[in-house]
């Protein structure tokens, strides 16, 4: 079956400023993305995603994701962030150079059964912190997009499977 969405392609730009990158609905089924630039000191504030769950790509400079009130993971280049939905959350730039990252938030499984049958983990499961991994190399120029091709591809499959 195909989708009646389309294909969207978006450039980024290098402007040292908040870049809406998707729309959510009518735009997609539902992903919201945007290119984040925080200064250094700066934080985007604590906020959660609700039933969403969201994907932190960091780009360039270094900082904090801060989970409640006492959490806290060292993030930045190359380190992506899984946050599970209903989990309060802020990122702050810790570093001396702009902190850069894409955010993509996306509903969850309404069956959450089929999510766990796939191989997922329980997104409501407090024991289940907030993923972190490490891109291979360094993601720097275009090539971020071929090492990270893979990751939104299969992203945007699973939130469009799921919803």
């Amino acid at each position: 079956m195909q989708s009646v969405k389309k294909v969207l392609v978006v450039e980024l730009n290098d402007d040292p400023e908040y870049q809406r990158l998707l729309d959510g609905q009518p735009q997609t089924c539902g992903m919201r993305a945007g290119k984040v630039y925080l200064k250094p000191g700066q934080a985007c504030g604590q906020h959660s995603t609700a039933e969403h769950e969201e994907t932190l790509i960091f780009l360039s400079g270094q900082g904090e994701l801060l989970i409640g009130k006492e959490e806290r993971f060292v993030v930045g280049q190359g380190k992506i962030s899984y946050i599970p939905p209903n989990t309060v959350h802020d990122v702050k730039n810790t570093g001396t150079k702009p902190l850069v990252y894409i955010y993509c938030v996306a509903p969850t499984a309404k069956d959450e059964g089929r999510c766990l049958a796939a191989g997922g983990q329980n997104p409501q499961d407090p024991k289940n912190p907030p993923i972190l991994a490490e891109f291979q190399g360094k993601l720097g120029g275009i090539e971020k997009f071929g090492k990270i091709k893979n990751f939104l591809k299969k992203c945007l499959q699973n939130s469009s499977q799921h919803i």
